[in-house]
């Protein structure tokens, strides 16, 4: 389960396209994963790193995980945790200046060897590397139609 302002269907996909520039998300998800075992979760999440930076820090340019309920907001038993609207399996991402395919194959080869064993095939449901490379593609066509359409406006005005 995926959770992004950029989704149509998440609640604050319209505050997103009307307060930040162009309309554009952060580079920010939640992905909440409940139907892995813990251990499995466990070296899932350990086997994101390097490519995944373990490290909390802001300002950062290189794409960084945590997983709440083990960092955190590890003091707060599972009732606040589900206040918080936090499980034991969520993972948030910010998303740096890596190739994304890169990081798209790195957590597709995380869950292949660390979920599979347990639950096989899981790994085969996150999007096709053809798939992947078709959703970046658009993304990036989008990201560059909506910053030429504002430099036309703003060049429109300032004359």
């Amino acid at each position: 389960e995926v959770h992004c302002n950029a989704l149509e269907d998440d609640p604050n996909h319209e505050l997103c396209q009307r307060q930040l520039k162009l309309g554009l998300a952060a580079p920010l998800f939640t992905v909440d994963m409940p139907a892995i075992p813990k251990g499995e979760f466990q070296r899932f999440f350990d086997s994101l790193s390097p490519t995944f930076g373990h490290m909390i820090s802001l300002g950062q340019t290189n794409t960084i995980v945590s997983c709440p309920a083990l960092t955190t907001h590890s003091e707060l038993n599972a009732a606040q945790l589900a206040d918080a609207g936090i499980t034991p399996r969520t993972i948030r991402l910010a998303v740096g200046h890596e190739d994304p395919h890169d990081l798209i194959e790195h957590w597709r080869g995380a869950a292949r060897v660390s979920i599979d064993p347990e639950l096989p095939d899981f790994s085969e449901q996150f999007p096709s590397r053809a798939d992947a490379e078709e959703l970046v593609e658009q993304c990036t066509v989008e990201t560059y139609r909506r910053y030429a359409a504002y430099r036309r406006e703003r060049a429109a005005t300032a004359r």
